[in-house]
């Protein structure tokens, strides 16, 4: 997980300089690695941070897909972890 979440930095910094062409690369590329790792977390912040990107180039149509993605994982990783908070509490 170390290397996708510096990728998200390394993009979160691309575009701080405004290269949105190179973030948009490097959060694709996190993305990549965090759906082979199964790291919904990652899978979130990579989706929200392409979004940007991709709002940044006037891409409306694709940012709003890539944030609708990056909300559904996130309200399942939510619900995970509400879940699991349920679960440790029958335990006590």
């Amino acid at each position: 997980m170390g290397i996708s979440r510096a990728l998200i930095v390394l993009g979160a910094a691309a575009l701080f300089e405004n290269d949105v062409d190179r973030a948009r690369a490097t959060f694709q590329k996190s993305l990549s690695i965090c759906r082979d790792l199964e790291d919904a977390e990652g899978i979130a912040l990579s989706l929200l941070y392409l979004g940007y990107a991709t709002h940044m180039l006037g891409d409306e149509a694709s940012s709003s897909t890539l944030w609708r993605k990056a909300w559904r994982c996130s309200k399942t990783l939510a619900t995970r972890a509400a879940s699991q908070r349920c679960s440790s509490n029958r335990e006590e």
